[in-house]
């Protein structure tokens, strides 16, 4: 009897888990549908001399967020492709405070102003409309501006001035998934190819849309949209990354994976530092160093060595034709890559400039500049022209 009802147990229990699998994956299915249809419906109205994508990361650029009182996904999100100072504007301002804002804007090579909460009318009934108004009007005018309108479309009519704005971009919705494709869209992550359904006026008519190109830098997507588990990937690199914090192996990490040039997976965990004082950011820059060999030339050696193109256990010659000749004519691929091929891991170049009594050779540096001898390297030190070519 016990086992007649463990048995049943078993199964209704294995039943409900397939049902539960089954509703998650439908979920995640329509989640991803759901996230095309935004991403298809983003329509640009306005792309003066082509400024989208932005090709030029060298720029400064701004974000000025309108109707908001923090940072938004869509904020977030541009800070992923670039350096973005971030202005915030919940209420009207007052007259000198205004007139700072416009005054800081223009130190800025691009200015993206968002537009958020505008499906509220009452956000544009108040005082808040005539700064608005003024400030599209500044933007289009004086700087190289980017107006976003999150939301109601017919909002663009209210806004006198916004059709002479170099790039207007408009998203049908206020949600996260609209902030997040609409950054990426002007960074050239996607791309656009949304046309309006109706005419707001006389500026912005029915079928307008421009098409930009996409696929330019990384794209950010779900992992459910390349065929990937985001529960599993979620749960194994957690285990990993909290595991190497606690066993003292690292302060901290990020993590990012991509495939076909989209990054499904983006976290950081703890700290810069053991001091845990710093929180590590999407932001932080690091130094490659000598991760530049497993992060720069492996990959490349892995894809040519899966193409059939690249062998290991073969003389490092074979690739590098310059060693055949010289001592190094017995290394071995597999080798090198595995740090075995006792290689001198570097050379201290300065010793060559040295006599046996420790005092610099005289045919390599002198105490002053001539025409032999015109690199300064230190103060009363010079050295010889040739000595490059020498080393």
């Amino acid at each position: 009897m016990l086992i007649r009802i463990s048995f049943r147990h078993f199964i209704t229990s294995t039943i409900l888990l397939l049902i539960n699998f089954q509703i998650l994956a439908q979920l995640q299915s329509q989640k991803v549908l759901q996230r095309k249809s935004i991403a298809d419906s983003l329509i640009v109205l306005n792309n003066e001399n082509n400024l989208l994508p932005f090709a030029n990361l060298n720029l400064t650029m701004a974000s000025l967020s309108i109707g908001v009182d923090t940072i938004t996904t869509f904020e977030q999100r541009l800070a992923d492709y670039n350096k973005i100072e971030n202005f915030i504007i919940k209420e009207r301002l007052s007259e000198p405070d205004f007139n700072l804002l416009i005054k800081n804007l223009k130190k800025y090579d691009i200015v993206i102003c968002s537009l958020h909460n505008l499906n509220n009318n009452q956000q544009l009934s108040i005082g808040i409309k005539k700064q608005m108004t003024d400030l599209v009007r500044f933007l289009s005018d004086s700087v190289k501006s980017v107006i976003v309108l999150f939301g109601d479309k017919t909002c663009l009519s209210q806004l006198k001035g916004i059709e002479k704005a170099p790039v207007v971009l408009l998203a049908n919705e206020e949600s996260i998934d609209a902030e997040d494709f609409t950054a990426q869209l002007l960074f050239g992550g996607i791309g656009a190819k949304g046309k309006l359904s109706s005419s707001i006026n006389e500026f912005f008519k029915q079928g307008d849309g421009i098409e930009t190109l996409g696929g330019i830098r990384f794209q950010y997507c779900l992992p459910e949209e390349l065929g990937l588990d985001s529960k599993f990937i979620e749960t194994k690199v957690d285990s990993i990354a909290q595991r190497g914090i606690k066993e003292r192996a690292f302060p901290g990490c990020q993590v990012i994976a991509a495939k076909d040039g989209k990054i499904f997976f983006q976290q950081t965990y703890g700290f810069q530092t053991y001091d845990s004082f710093l929180p590590v950011k999407n932001t932080n820059i690091y130094d490659y160093a000598s991760v530049t060999k497993i992060s720069g030339a492996l990959p490349c050696l892995m894809k040519l060595y899966d193409e059939g193109k690249f062998k290991l256990d073969t003389p490092f010659y074979t690739y590098w034709p310059q060693f055949k000749h010289s001592n190094k004519k017995e290394l071995v691929v597999r080798d090198v890559l595995t740090h075995q091929a006792r290689l001198v891991p570097g050379l201290s170049l300065w010793k060559y400039t040295l006599k046996k009594n420790g005092k610099f050779k005289h045919h390599v540096i002198r105490h002053h500049a001539s025409r032999k001898y015109p690199t300064k390297i230190s103060d009363n030190m010079y050295l010889h022209k040739n000595y490059e070519k020498v080393i």
